[in-house]
């Protein structure tokens, strides 16, 4: 089930703000089930990963 979704700028954007792990969580909660903090705290690193990935001049 996808729980998150937005344009790489908007994911960029949410990252900076350090709101990506909210909106995955509120998105999570909703569809599925309450999450554990341990899960959240993953998503959040991982996410900071994926940001310096996708951390590129287009």
């Amino acid at each position: 089930m996808l729980v998150y979704q937005a344009t790489k700028a908007e994911f960029m954007d949410d990252v900076d703000r350090d709101l990506i792990a909210d909106h995955i969580t509120v998105a999570f909660e909703r569809n599925i089930h309450r999450a554990n903090p341990l899960g959240v705290e993953s998503w959040r690193n991982s996410m900071q990963d994926m940001y310096r990935v996708l951390n590129t001049v287009d």
